[in-house]
């Protein structure tokens, strides 16, 4: 069993740009230091992420294919997961299978609180804190290794239960 390593808050606010309007998160982490900036590019229908520390975008998660109940998660530079729900369960769960990687995130019964596992060992942990806005989230990382993508699970998780894009 791992334990959280590293803890993150991801909050909503409006991008205000000259350039774009919506949806935008900005992760810190418990010093409150912005780590991430996630900026929603309606017209290619994706979620930037971009890191903070190294200035580039890091991360995309495409919901492209929302309808169909498919999104990806695309890490820089070539490494895509897709994601499919799995309907064998009463909660809610994304699974995928990808060359050496094994991806699973699972729901409890109130969709509020979400473990992330990659070949079945927990590499995270999001939690809703706001379940009628959908817009504060605590993200719990437990592989150092793995942040960007457990950022983008949650990320990914938002843009799922809204449905609304």
């Amino acid at each position: 069993i791992t334990s959280s390593k590293l803890t993150l808050r991801m909050k909503e606010s409006q991008n205000k740009g000259i350039f774009s309007k919506g949806t935008f998160f900005e992760v810190v982490n418990e010093e409150n230091k912005l780590l991430y900036e996630i900026v929603h590019k309606k017209f290619n229908k994706l979620f930037s992420v971009k890191s903070l520390e190294c200035h580039m975008e890091v991360t995309s998660v495409n919901y492209e294919n929302i309808r169909m109940k498919k999104l990806e998660i695309q890490e820089k530079p070539f490494n895509v997961t897709s994601f499919g729900v799995d309907n064998s369960t009463e909660k809610l769960r994304f699974v995928s299978e990808g060359v050496g990687k094994k991806v699973k995130i699972s729901a409890d019964y109130t969709d509020n609180h979400y473990n992330v596992e990659l070949n079945e060992i927990v590499i995270g942990a999001i939690d809703c804190l706001d379940p009628q806005n959908r817009t504060d989230y605590r993200i719990e990382i437990n592989d150092l290794r793995e942040i960007h993508f457990v950022v983008s699970v949650a990320v990914l998780i938002d843009t799922y239960m809204r449905n609304d894009i």
